[in-house]
């Protein structure tokens, strides 16, 4: 199962390496099992419902017929993009440390590109998975515009997957003038320097929306506990949750904390840092904000 870390380095192989480097920005990111496509539109296989009959028959006697309907949904893939420049006036002082500035520079660059990607992907979830996620909205009774939430998904093509373009890549450094615009001016502007760019085509898919769970509203009055958990694990068939190597707890820092403090008792006063619930594994990611509104 090649995740998208592993996707990039068949596809190109420095912007890959900068991915490894920077897998603390959005860590699902290297859990999602990852297709390689040409172009920037993914058109996945879809069966209609009713393709099957279900039932029993007596002797003699047939059942009625179905066929089964296969279609394709297609949707674009994001472009994701991050410019590098360097002024050629700095790029003197760093005289033959030049091009290890310049790495610097795309690795930090990569890392916010990295969080934006993890960004997009609960966004993806909630857009693709409305049904299942608006199953645990009232399970946090927090009220305030400080919540946060847990997402339980399994991982693979009945449940989450990235889909990323053949076509990603970084650019190399080229001088050239670095053109902006001057707000206090009000004019355009620009200076000689060193440019570059790392282009990132990617997008998320969905193949069941039982295939995700949320958590929401936790917030410090109604915290994420593993009893909420819980619930939110009912929600997923046992088609999903049989398998604890491919259903993951995705939580903010803070929901992890919650879940931390929750299990200090009186007797149990030293709890480590939650890895796992009930075998499932829990990874904190800086994708899951901390000021969520509150989902009614």
């Amino acid at each position: 199962m090649l995740t998208m870390t592993d996707a990039l380095k068949a596809v190109n192989p420095v912007l890959g390496e900068l991915y490894r480097v920077a897998q603390g920005s959005a860590p699902e990111l290297d859990l999602l099992p990852t297709k390689t496509i040409s172009g920037l539109q993914y058109r996945r296989p879809k069966l209609s419902t009713g393709d099957s009959v279900s039932g029993t028959r007596t002797d003699n006697a047939g059942v009625v017929a179905a066929t089964a309907a296969i279609g394709f949904d297609s949707f674009d893939l994001a472009t994701y993009t991050k410019y590098l420049t360097l002024d050629s006036r700095v790029a003197s002082g760093f005289g033959d440390q030049l091009a290890t500035m310049q790495a610097e520079q795309a690795a930090f660059k990569t890392i916010e590109q990295r969080a934006e990607i993890g960004s997009a992907f609960y966004t993806a979830l909630l857009a693709a998975a409305v049904a299942n996620t608006s199953g645990l909205k009232k399970a946090g009774a927090g009220t305030t515009a400080a919540n946060t939430s847990a997402y339980l998904v399994y991982l693979g093509p009945q449940g989450a997957e990235a889909i990323l373009s053949k076509d990603s890549l970084i650019g190399d450094w080229e001088q050239d003038d670095i053109t902006y615009w001057d707000a206090t001016a009000e004019k355009m502007k620009s200076y000689p320097g060193w440019k570059s760019f790392i282009q990132t085509h990617a997008a998320f898919s969905l193949g069941d929306a039982q295939g995700v769970a949320r958590v929401a509203n936790c917030d410090a009055s109604a915290p994420l506990t593993d009893s909420l958990l819980s619930d939110a694990l009912a929600l997923l068939p046992t088609v999903y949750t049989a398998d604890k190597n491919n259903l993951v707890i995705l939580v903010s820092r803070r929901g992890r904390s919650m879940i931390q403090h929750s299990r200090t008792t009186a007797v149990n006063v030293n709890v480590p840092t939650p890895t796992d619930f009930d075998g499932y594994r829990i990874m904190a990611t800086d994708s899951i904000p901390n000021t969520e509104a509150v989902v009614a």
